[in-house]
């Protein structure tokens, strides 16, 4: 029997699901591919028709991860929106994501323990394609801004990327180890007025109050 592109599509969807829940419940080193074949209700031999080793199923289930975060952030952003809006709709889209976190925080800790420990292995390099990926939106989306007149940073904009990620993944541990950080409005606000006072968005008000004296002063 002949399988279709499409099967063999949702076949290997359905084995990086079952490896995620795997490798987020027991750990990348306790989890084996008879547990994982276990999960997906496939044989050993089926996982290893689509991936050849446990390395190999684990950089691809965190590849699907990080393209379906972009994807998703992608979508947020799309439109005629300003750089204020932008960054606005990715601080929220991660605020969201926040409250649901928590059950993949062992995965992803994952992740980034064995990218620490393979400097130079693929999940080293997949972890970094996907932080460039995120850092080089940011910075295009701060670069327009500055184009614009929105934000006014004194810094080069992948600078200003670089440090809202690490705000971000900074609160991602907090909230991996139970810290007990707030996951409401009020820890969203307080992140946006962070954001957008680190990139000096200038006050429309002040700025309307500026050129009105500007021009009584010429009018004089």
């Amino acid at each position: 029997m002949t399988v279709s592109d499409e099967q063999v599509t949702q076949r290997r969807q359905e084995l990086l699901a079952a490896a995620a829940r795997v490798f987020e419940q027991h750990g990348y080193a306790a989890t084996t591919i008879d547990a994982i074949a276990a999960a997906a209700n496939v044989s050993k031999g089926s996982v290893y028709n689509y991936f050849p080793s446990k390395d190999a199923l684990f950089e691809a289930v965190f590849e699907h991860a990080a393209e379906t975060f972009h994807s998703e952030v992608r979508q947020r952003i799309a439109g005629q929106l300003s750089a204020t809006q932008k960054i606005e709709r990715i601080l929220e889209y991660w605020s969201e994501g926040l409250v649901s976190i928590q059950s993949l925080g062992r995965l992803t800790l994952e992740f980034w323990a064995t990218a620490a420990r393979e400097r130079l292995g693929p999940i080293a390099e997949a972890l970094e394609r996907s932080f460039m990926d995120h850092r080089t939106l940011l910075e295009g989306i701060i670069r327009e801004g500055v184009d614009s007149g929105e934000f006014a940073v004194q810094f080069a904009p992948a600078v200003g990327a670089s440090l809202i990620m690490a705000v971000l993944d900074g609160t991602l541990l907090q909230q991996f180890f139970d810290m007990r950080v707030a996951t409401d409005a009020e820890i969203l606000a307080a992140l946006k007025k962070a954001v957008f006072a680190g990139l000096s968005v200038p006050d429309p008000d002040a700025k309307l109050t500026c050129e009105t004296r500007q021009g009584h002063s010429h009018g004089q």
